[in-house]
């Protein structure tokens, strides 16, 4: 009659047996990392042509708007839109908390002036400036691929 095996009674063959399967978990999950980083895809791209509202609706400027990644910033002579991103490697500018009302990177500390020209870096390029149009339904509208010279405004209006 075959007898039953417990778990207190276990062997040691059988205990060095299971020990040496143990290189299976590691390896499970090792083949499995491989695969993710292989197969990988990446997020779906953001939005180019991105409308930010009516000059009604716009927050006072200048303002950050999130969802674009710009400054939305206006003169005597019209609006225009400062990329938020910094030209190191991506991480968001914020407004520089002294007083030159530049911009500071909080990642690797490059600092812009408040036309987004380099004061300090790791960055070495200035921030892009991008065009901006009216639409036909009056909104304001930033096209994040289409870069314009830092003079360049959009004529008040909409």
């Amino acid at each position: 009659m075959p007898s039953t095996t417990n778990l207190r009674e276990i062997t040691r063959r059988a205990f060095l047996q299971l020990l040496g399967w143990a290189w299976a978990v590691p390896a499970v999950i090792g083949l499995k990392q491989i695969l993710d980083f292989i197969s990988y895809c990446p997020p779906a791209a953001d939005p180019t042509i991105i409308p930010l509202g009516t000059p009604q609706t716009l927050p006072p400027l200048p303002a950050a708007i999130e969802r674009a990644r710009i400054f939305l910033m206006k003169d005597d002579k019209g609006y225009f839109a400062l990329d938020n991103v910094c030209t190191h490697l991506g991480c968001l500018v914020r407004r520089s908390p002294q007083s030159e009302g530049g911009f500071a990177c909080r990642c690797h500390g490059s600092r812009f002036t408040a036309d987004g020209a380099v004061i300090t870096g790791p960055a070495t390029k200035p921030l892009p400036y991008f065009a901006l149009h009216w639409d036909s339904a009056g909104q304001l509208v930033v096209d994040r691929t289409q870069n314009v010279d830092s003079g360049w405004r959009l004529a008040n209006g909409g």
